[in-house]
């Protein structure tokens, strides 16, 4: 199927090129280390391959296809590379990078490619400050249609409920008919409860983040028993923390959680304590999870 093609540019706006872009598969990760590290790149491949063997419309072999591991890294991270490269950023700085990877009549019809092989491309961006204290997240929307595949048309399906977001919120988790806590818009979500343990959906029913792994290893280590099941809205009551996590949020406590007419609030302003503990776990193992690309 021939050699993937692949280009990367700097970008302000990740979101706005995604919604230009073509339907297709997609992963976004973090540098570390002044850029010399990424935060588990294994992963984000593993991501990558995924959603497009769950795209592609006939039964393939993904270890034959141009979107074998072997075939397609060696793109990514020339692409992932190019995208750093090209990016203003200062000293301090670490890159957020988003690679996307269209195939077939996609790829034609952006001109990305001739022959309907597999387009790579990637953009970066400068990695915003964590979200400071206090976070508030609202609940509401339906849960996606293919929970499991990260790809382009979420981006543009999620447009109508980030308008509907209070500008005060920094996340919109999804609620099913169940009044079960799916997910965020760009998030995987988390709720402890009263009894220690840390609720949050299996894979499958969401997207498993790349943070969300680090974060359910960091709970076995600990001793904290992890329910794969989605926190439930009538349990609220039990909650004492709540997070999000994401590659630019990382494990990040609520102060706020509002859920139709309850508005839940943790610690003081700040997720409390063993919000806070948690989160610091998680953070500590940053760098232990990324690799040199």
């Amino acid at each position: 199927e021939g050699t993937p093609s692949f280009e990367g540019h700097a970008f302000e706006n990740t979101a706005a090129w995604l919604r230009s872009c073509p339907e297709g598969a997609y992963t976004t990760a973090r540098t570390v280390d002044k850029r010399t590290l990424v935060f588990e790149y294994d992963a984000h491949l593993k991501r990558l391959v995924e959603t497009l063997s769950k795209m592609e419309e006939t039964d393939v072999d993904p270890e034959t296809t141009v979107y074998a591991p072997e075939k397609l890294e060696p793109a990514v991270r020339a692409c992932f590379a190019a995208a750093v490269n090209a990016a203003p950023l200062g000293d301090g700085d670490e890159g957020k990078v988003t690679v996307l990877c269209a195939h077939g009549k996609h790829a034609i019809d952006a001109g990305w490619c001739d022959d309907g092989g597999l387009a790579v491309r990637a953009v970066c961006e400068r990695l915003p400050p964590r979200p400071a204290q206090p976070v508030r997240a609202v609940a509401f929307g339906a849960p996606r249609k293919n929970a499991a595949a990260k790809a382009v048309s979420w981006v543009r399906d999620r447009e109508g409920l980030e308008k509907r977001k209070p500008a005060d919120a920094n996340e919109v988790v999804l609620v099913d008919d169940e009044g079960r806590l799916l997910e965020g818009l760009s998030s995987n979500f988390y709720a402890l409860y009263d009894d220690g343990t840390l609720h949050t959906a299996p894979e499958g029913m969401v997207l498993g983040g790349t943070v969300r792994k680090v974060v359910l290893e960091v709970c076995e280590r600990e001793g904290i028993e992890v329910v794969l099941e989605p926190p439930s809205v009538n349990d609220a009551d039990r909650f004492v923390a709540a997070f999000v996590s994401s590659t630019s949020r990382l494990l990040l406590p609520l102060a706020k959680f509002d859920i139709d007419d309850k508005h839940l609030q943790f610690g003081d302003g700040d997720g409390g304590e063993r919000a806070r503990q948690l989160e610091k776990w998680v953070l500590d193992e940053v760098s232990r999870c990324s690799s040199s690309i």
